[in-house]
Order: C-alpha cells, then sequence, then structure tokens
C-alpha cells in the first residue's frame, strides 16, 4: 500500500475479482468503498508511523502512498479530528 498507484484497480487485479464484486465485498465487511478502505489502511499505517518514529510527516506521507502533502493532511484530519502534528503529540503525552 505505500505505492501511491496502488487502488482499486490494482486490489481488484491482486485478487483476481471484477469492480462490483471487490465493491459489494469491501462494502459488506468494512462498510468503505474500495479507494476509501485504501485510504483507510494507509493512515492507519501513518499512524503507526508517527507513534513509533520520529519521521517528519512529509515523508511519513511518502511511505504510506500520498504524493501531496496537503492531500494526506486533509485526510489525516478527516480520519482522526486532528491534524498529524496534534496527533503524534497527544501519542507522545500517553506513553
Amino acid at each position: 500500500l505505500n505505492a501511491p498507484d496502488f487502488d482499486s484497480r490494482a486490489l481488484e487485479r491482486s485478487l483476481g475479482i471484477s469492480k462490483t464484486q471487490l465493491f459489494r465485498k469491501l462494502k459488506q465487511l468494512t462498510g468503505y468503498s474500495a479507494a476509501n478502505y485504501i485510504r483507510h489502511i494507509r493512515l492507519m499505517k501513518a499512524a503507526e508511523l508517527l507513534q513509533t518514529t520520529e519521521l517528519p510527516i512529509r515523508e511519513v506521507a511518502e511511505r504510506v502512498g500520498f504524493n501531496e502533502l496537503s492531500y494526506f493532511s486533509n485526510s489525516f484530519m478527516a480520519e482522526f479530528k486532528t491534524s498529524a502534528t496534534e496527533w503524534r503529540k497527544m501519542q507522545k503525552m500517553k506513553q
């Protein structure tokens, strides 16, 4: 998932199922569309990296497959209701 070009089509191909099958199965199991599920997994990995490393946020974003820092920031905010910087600070305070 760290490849920015890994998308729902790549997931379809890797699983050997059609777009419709993928959509139905993922929606049933996770409540997400394929694109949203991939983004969710990327963001969960980013949260893990923010908690366990001191990597700059830009590098974390790139490592999990986001080419644009602004898109990563907006997606992170939508997922976690806080910025990546603030999330990292809160996680450090919990330890």
